[in-house]
C-alpha cells in the first residue's frame, strides 16, 4: 500500500486517508488490509498519511477529516461519507454503492505556489488567532504611519530659505 496517489496509474484506486494520531484510523489498519485482500483483483488499495508525506495529496483532494475514503474509478472520484467502517461496508461501497454517490472530477495536481498558498490558508483557518494578530498589527501600523505623517514637522528646503532671506 503506497503513500502516493496518481490517477494516471493503471486501474482504479480505493484510498484511506489517515493520521497516526487518529485512534479510529489506527484501529482501521487491519480492516483496511482485509478490504484490500477482498478487492485485490478488482482495484488497487492505498493509504495516505495526511499529516506527513501525504499532506499535499490531501490538499489536492480536499481531505481534512480522517479517516477519509475516496474511490477513484474510471477518471472520477467518489467520497465515502458513511461512518460504518466494517469490512463489508467498505467493500460494498467500492463494488456497487459508489453509484449512489455524486461523482467528482479528479482535480489536477496543484502547482507548488498554489499548494503553498492553500497550505497557508489551511494553517490560518486552523489558527485564527494569527489572522486576528495580523489584522491588529496592520491597523496599528497604518494608524502609526498616518499619525507620524500628520505630526511630522515639514522640513523647509534650503533653497526656499535663501529665497526668503533675499526678499528681506
Amino acid at each position: 500500500m503506497g503513500q502516493n496517489i496518481c490517477t494516471d496509474y493503471l486501474g482504479d484506486w480505493y484510498v484511506l486517508f489517515y493520521t497516526q494520531e487518529c485512534v479510529e484510523c489506527v484501529r482501521l489498519q487491519a480492516r483496511w488490509e482485509a478490504v484490500g485482500a477482498q478487492l485485490k483483483s478488482r482495484l488497487n488499495i492505498g493509504r495516505v498519511n495526511i499529516a506527513s508525506t501525504g499532506a499535499a495529496t490531501a490538499r489536492r483532494f480536499l481531505v481534512s477529516n480522517v479517516p477519509g475514503f475516496i474511490l477513484f474509478k474510471q477518471g472520477k472520484m467518489y467520497r465515502y461519507h458513511l461512518h460504518k467502517y466494517d469490512v463489508n461496508s467498505l467493500v460494498d461501497f467500492a463494488v456497487k454503492l459508489y453509484k449512489n454517490v455524486n461523482s467528482e472530477n479528479v482535480p489536477l495536481p496543484k502547482s507548488s505556489l498554489n499548494d503553498f498558498t492553500v497550505m497557508i490558508g489551511n494553517y490560518l483557518e486552523e489558527n485564527q488567532w494569527l489572522t486576528y494578530l495580523g489584522t491588529v498589527t496592520f491597523v496599528i501600523g497604518l494608524l502609526g504611519s498616518v499619525l507620524f505623517g500628520y505630526f511630522k514637522k515639514p522640513i523647509e528646503n534650503k533653497k526656499s530659505k535663501k529665497d526668503n532671506r533675499k526678499m528681506k
